[in-house]
Parts: structure tokens; sequence; C-alpha cells
């Protein structure tokens, strides 16, 4: 019989979920999907459940752990709740990064690819204006405007920002807990992950109840952001739309070869500045709420 996955890696996004589903990927008693982001429970609900299960695990071959990575599942709400009314118990790993790093990680991405057209301080700015006009992605009408950003996004162009909606941790945690038992729920810091990333994979192996000892190679920069001269080549093809031409392959050959050649540019002070102040008041919810202290990310 066809399982349900048992755990998720729900989010955030750019904080480090292709690393770990990366890492898990290699464990014998460990299956994941080959296909990351299944975005099942907040995209292709109605494609119904047999469909989820027999495209992305019909290939189980009894692991023991069963997952899958969606990490727009954090932000979504009515995900959230699927998840909770579909799956018994599942096992949730949240990631957590310093959100204004977060957000600019994921405007470069959106920037450098062509997809987006403002700078970063104008993106803020449009992104403000859309979370004033539509709110969160919660609720039957967030979940409307979350199925327009995504689509957006895999037809390879902005409709709508979601740079900060996928910052305001607090609120998901929270909801995170009033629908499955705390223990239930792991919580992981995006720079933990960098610094000691086996230390981390084992303590999550530990979580899903599988060797900890099982020696997993390392997997490198995943999702290495464009720099160099992938840039302006990515923006410009993305500009006549003449990318799609190319077989998926050879972009991602290309993509691979030149990402990384250069620097991306840093995060300017006075956006840094205006991020952290806005991300502040959701911080400190999250710090109380979770009885952690992040002092780096007021900075």
């Amino acid at each position: 019989m066809t399982p349900w996955p048992n755990f998720f890696i729900l989010g955030a996004q750019k904080a480090g979920t292709t690393t770990l589903y990366t890492y898990l990927a290699q464990h014998p008693d460990v299956y994941m999907p080959s296909s990351k982001e299944p975005h099942f429970f907040d995209y292709y609900y109605e494609k119904g459940a047999e469909e989820y299960r027999q495209r992305h695990f019909g290939d189980w071959n009894g692991e023991k752990a069963i997952g899958e990575a969606s990490p727009s599942y954090l932000s979504v709400g009515s995900a959230r709740e699927r998840i909770a009314e579909m799956v018994r118990e599942p096992r949730l790993i949240i990631i957590l990064r310093h959100p204004a790093e977060r957000a600019y990680s994921e405007w470069w991405m959106t920037w450098s690819h062509g997809w987006e057209h403002l700078s970063f301080s104008e993106a803020i700015d449009a992104n403000l204006r859309e979370v004033k006009e539509h709110g969160l992605f919660e609720g039957q009408a967030g979940e409307k405007h979350w199925h327009r950003v995504l689509a957006g996004h895999l037809e390879g162009r902005i409709r709508y920002r979601s740079y900060l909606q996928h910052g305001y941790y607090s609120i998901y945690i929270r909801h995170c807990f009033e629908l499955f038992p705390r223990r239930n729920i792991k919580i992981l810091l995006f720079n933990d992950l960098v610094n000691a990333p086996r230390q981390v994979v084992a303590d999550v192996c530990d979580f899903l109840g599988v060797d900890s000892r099982y020696p997993m190679e390392e997997p490198g920069i995943r999702n290495k952001p464009l720099t160099g001269p992938a840039v302006p080549l990515t923006r410009f093809l993305a500009r006549f739309r003449v990318i799609r031409l190319f077989p998926l392959s050879l972009r991602l050959h290309v993509r691979n070869l030149l990402a990384g050649r250069g620097k991306r540019p840093k995060m300017t002070l006075p956006i840094r500045k205006r991020l952290n102040e806005h991300f502040a008041p959701y911080n400190r919810d999250l710090e109380e709420l979770l009885s952690l202290e992040l002092p780096d990310w007021y900075e």
C-alpha cells in the first residue's frame, strides 16, 4: 500500500531546506521523493490524495521515515491544516533564518533569474502594499492569493511578492502548536545547519527515529545563488522569454557552471535596518514562544 509521508520539512523558504533534504535522502531508512517540493497541501490539493501518494511515494520500499520538503507549507495556513487533518501524528521540521536575510535571499533569487524587475528596496515597498491589500496566506482568501504567488513563480515571473510573509515565523509556529503536539515539532536554526551540519542532521535523525550514526556525505552548498556572469545572462534570456527554448537539463548545467563565480551584493545597511525594525515584533514574539534568544536577528 502506498504510504502517507510521516514527516515534513515545512520551511522556511531559503533557510536550508534543500540541504537538509539532500542529507536525509542519502539515509537508507529515509524515503524522500525525487521531486523535493510536491506542493500538494498548498497548491495541487485538488488533484487528490491518491495521485499525490502514487506520484511521490509509489517507489517506497519500506523505509521507516517517509518525508517531503515543500517549504511554503510553513506560511500557508490551509497547508498546515490539511496536514493535521490527513496525516496521523506527523513529525514537522522547521528551519528558521534571520528574516531580513531570508527576504533578501529570496529577492536575489527572483531578481537574478529575471523574474523580479524591482530593486530590493522597491520590491519591499511593493510587498508591503500587497500585504496590506491581501493579508497573509491564511484562510480561503489567503490560499487563493498564495496560488497567484506560486503560479507566477512556476511561470518564471513575479505576479505578487512573498519576501515578507515568509518571515512572520511566530504566527505560523503558534498555529502549528495548536494543531500538532509540540513533541512532534523540531525547530532548527539556519546558522546551526551552516556551521555544524553533521550535528544538526544527526539530531534530526534521532528526531525521526533513524540511525544518527549513518555516514552521509556533505552535499555542499545547495541552491547556490546566481552571481557573476550568470546574472546578466539569465536575466537577458528571461526578458526575451527564450530560456524556455532550451532543455531543463542544459539550463541547469549552464547555471551550475556559472553560479558562484563572483559575490552576491550585500544588502544595504538602511534597508537592513528598516527590515530589522519591521520584523522586530515578530522576532520578540518568537523568542517568547520558543523560550529562545536571537540577538543577532536585531542586527
